[in-house]
């Protein structure tokens, strides 16, 4: 399956723009990272005519930014409940606006957290499709599409 990154990018940034008002920049602009800065990772499967995952990776301040924002709260009350829920609510709304870049018949699981010790357990079947690196107030966010590996070898 062929993936159009800019279109990626640019449905990211208009979510992000609509929902949380914040940029997001590509490329590795970031500046204003804490390397000891919790990071969030919600997951999609995708299954049906194509079978993968939609995965979103965010610092926690940038989660909880999101929280403060879709939930009308102060960002320095949210609970890891909240941040979680923000997380899956982000997932499922990039999922959403995917889904005309996916095979028509492919159905999206509910977003799930991804628990920092099992992202590489949870992920290792899967090869990478697309990964885009991107930037929001100088932290680092990832959005990765991947396959399972029996596609990438079924399409090889």
């Amino acid at each position: 399956m062929h993936v159009d990154e800019q279109q990626i990018l640019s449905l990211s940034r208009q979510l992000w723009n609509d929902q949380l008002g914040l940029n997001i920049d590509s490329g590795h602009a970031v500046t204003n990272h804490d390397p000891d800065e919790k990071t969030w990772a919600s997951c999609i499967n995708i299954s049906g005519a194509w079978h993968g995952a939609l995965v979103l990776e965010c610092p926690e301040s940038i989660v909880r930014h999101a929280a403060a924002m879709l939930f009308s709260a102060d960002g320095e009350e949210t609970s890891n409940e909240d941040i979680q829920d923000a997380l899956k609510e982000l997932a499922a709304m990039i999922g959403k606006r995917m889904r005309p870049i996916l095979p028509e018949a492919t159905k999206l699981s509910r977003p799930s957290i991804v628990a920092e010790a099992d992202r590489a357990e949870v992920l290792h079947r899967l090869a990478e499709l697309t990964d885009l690196h991107l930037s929001c107030e100088g932290r680092p966010i990832r959005i990765a599409l991947l396959q399972k590996e029996e596609e990438t070898a079924a399409s090889a």
